[in-house]
């Protein structure tokens, strides 16, 4: 994820730490996210989603159950543009189609489990 220093939020000297036409990205075992001001993109691999993108404005809709991608085709289309152009500056690797993070959080614990390495 890349993000700012949140001094100048904690100290009262300023109200927001992003502009509303900023966009910041992350990714995490296959989910992605981009948020610019009250929307967040996002896309969920198994097992907590099916991998397609939903738009969610996160001020109105909190807990994001109502996905406005077809409502606002164009804002769904620049965020998408956003998010790739974020992928492209962080020089991202996704991970494959076929990744489930619970089935290599278990290949990882296999392999850890034969050679020997302590998990703390």
């Amino acid at each position: 994820m890349m993000g700012k220093s949140q001094l100048n939020l904690l100290m009262g000297e300023t109200q927001e730490l992003y502009s509303p036409d900023e966009a910041v990205g992350y990714e995490l075992a296959g989910s992605s996210a981009l948020f610019k001001g009250d929307y967040k993109l996002v896309r969920n691999f198994p097992p907590f989603g099916d991998k397609k993108w939903r738009l969610f404005n996160i001020v109105k809709d909190p807990v994001e159950r109502y996905d406005l991608s077809s409502e606002m085709p164009k804002r769904f289309s620049d965020m998408l543009k956003d998010y790739e152009d974020y992928k492209t500056k962080v020089k991202m690797v996704e991970v494959s189609e076929d990744y489930h993070v619970i089935k290599q959080l278990q290949k990882n614990l296999a392999r850890y489990a034969e050679d020997g390495t302590v998990l703390h």
